[in-house]
């Protein structure tokens, strides 16, 4: 599998030490933050700048922010706290137009994050508005170890109806897949969904002029 080593760049806070055993189909790199702390990252996050420090630095925003919070009218306001406040619903309340798709399949959300300050702690701010919560493991619950802040076209590769594809030995995504054989998401999805081509050959088949 093709991979940009990151091996002596630095993100934010993070200094990258060495590439570490891969977590599914993700690529990880060991890092060392300015505070001392040890953490493993994907490399998606490095690059996309979604991860600056070991989570140093979002507890300091998010001290700043309670901060600017107390000072507000009610949480409401803030971007954060309407994320927080809908995952609640959404697992916990069975009126929730979204509880059948979370909580009816068992989706919870921790103990810790029963309390939004702890949320906002853990979290930090949402790096945009084209931003929300993604859980990386799709069937697992909320919590900080199994949630980051994912823009759209990362949240579109973890949605329960991705089609998986058997490539090279291992079950992943369709988009992961092309990614790595740099071919067109359509054309090899209609190799396979229209006309019966297997996994590996619709994504080791190269396009042949303008034909699938």
């Amino acid at each position: 599998m093709r991979f940009t080593d990151l091996t002596g760049q630095r993100f934010g806070r993070l200094m990258v030490l060495a590439r570490a055993p891969n977590i599914k189909t993700r690529v990880v790199f060991h890092c060392e933050c300015d505070c001392g702390n040890k953490t493993i990252v994907d490399g998606y996050s490095l690059r996309s700048g979604l991860s600056k420090s070991c989570r140093c630095l979002a507890k300091e925003r998010a001290s700043d922010r309670n901060k600017r919070h107390s000072a507000c009218a009610g949480y409401g306001k803030t971007p954060e706290y309407v994320v927080w406040s809908n995952m609640i619903q959404r697992c916990r309340d069975p009126n929730s137009t979204s509880y059948e798709r979370y909580g009816a399949r068992g989706i919870t959300v921790c103990n810790r994050w029963n309390i939004f300050e702890n949320f906002l702690v853990d979290m930090g701010e949402k790096p945009g508005s084209e931003f929300s919560i993604e859980r990386e493991i799709n069937s697992g619950n909320y919590e900080p170890d199994n949630c980051i802040w994912a823009d759209r076209s990362r949240q579109a590769r973890n949605k329960r109806s991705n089609r998986i594809v058997q490539f090279r030995g291992k079950s992943m995504c369709l988009a992961d897949a092309v990614d790595m054989v740099g071919l067109p998401y359509h054309t090899v999805k209609a190799r396979i969904s229209k006309y019966g081509w297997s996994d590996e050959d619709a994504l080791n088949t190269p396009i042949r002029g303008r034909a699938a």
